[in-house]
Parts: C-alpha cells; sequence; structure tokens
C-alpha cells in the first residue's frame, strides 16, 4: 500500500488499533510480502488489491518453509527498525494533512 496515495487506508488502520510504520529510507519501498504467524510468508508481484486480484496478472508464492519464514521475519524486522515510531508518527501527520487537504479542495 502506497501511504500516500489516494486510496491509502494508513488512517483506518491506525483507528482500527494497528500499529504501522509508514515512513522509509527509500523513496519506492516496492516489498511485497507477509509474514503470517511466524508460519508462512506469501510473496511475489501481487499488489494486494481489487484490480491485481480481478485484472492484472500477478504471481503471489506461500512458503511454509521455516528458513524462509525466518529470512522475511527479519527483514520485516529490519524495515520495522528502520521506521521508527517517531519517524511514523511525523509521516502519519502528513498523511491525514494531505486527506483533509483532498476533501476540502475536492481533489
Amino acid at each position: 500500500m502506497q501511504a500516500a496515495s489516494r486510496s491509502t487506508r494508513v488512517i483506518e488502520l491506525i483507528k482500527a488499533g494497528i500499529d504501522i510504520r509508514v515512513h522509509s529510507k527509500h523513496k519506492i519501498e516496492h516489498n511485497k510480502f507477509g509474514v503470517f504467524d511466524k508460519k508462512i510468508v506469501i510473496t511475489g508481484s501481487f499488489n494486494w488489491t481489487t484490480p491485481a486480484s480481478e485484472f492484472n496478472s500477478e504471481n503471489c508464492a506461500i512458503m511454509p518453509e521455516s528458513n524462509a519464514v525466518m529470512a522475511y521475519k527479519r527483514r520485516f524486522e529490519t524495515f520495522w527498525d528502520m521506521n521508527s515510531a517517531a519517524k511514523s508518527k511525523a509521516a502519519i501527520i502528513n498523511i491525514e494533512t494531505a486527506l483533509v487537504r483532498r476533501v476540502v479542495t475536492g481533489q
């Protein structure tokens, strides 16, 4: 999910009580993977959006192998630590401001 895009769900996730991090040192964060219950990794080109599931040609790999799970878990933890709570808070304020601006200006 692009945190600052028009279709962002960042604020909804926060309001639902989900702890997220949105800031990144990279201009584009293009990783697409999830580690579920420390047991399964899902990764691939799939964007986890309606267009991806209904219209696009995508790939998605499901990996239950423990070595893959641990490698992706370590990668996730690297991103989590890199994108501190303070950096995320500043980015979230910017996202909220942009969303309000879009509503006010009708864009």
